[in-house]
């Protein structure tokens, strides 16, 4: 059985090591969001491009 030990440490930056931070931090979640922002548009244009096929399968098994 495997056992896990966990520390806690507590940052105590400089002012120029948190402009550093509060910088990284930012750009990490600039980046998650653009990344987010192109899978939703993906999903979405998968949905339209569903709906389309199934409207023009629609459309040809009734006419």
């Amino acid at each position: 059985m495997a056992r896990f030990t966990t520390f806690r440490f507590c940052l105590n930056p400089t002012v120029g090591q948190e402009l550093v931070l509060r910088r990284h931090a930012g750009a990490a979640r600039f980046g998650y969001n653009q990344c987010l922002r192109l899978v939703k548009q993906a999903l979405d244009g998968k949905r339209l491009l569903a709906d389309e096929l199934t409207t023009s399968v629609r459309r040809a098994s009734s006419g």
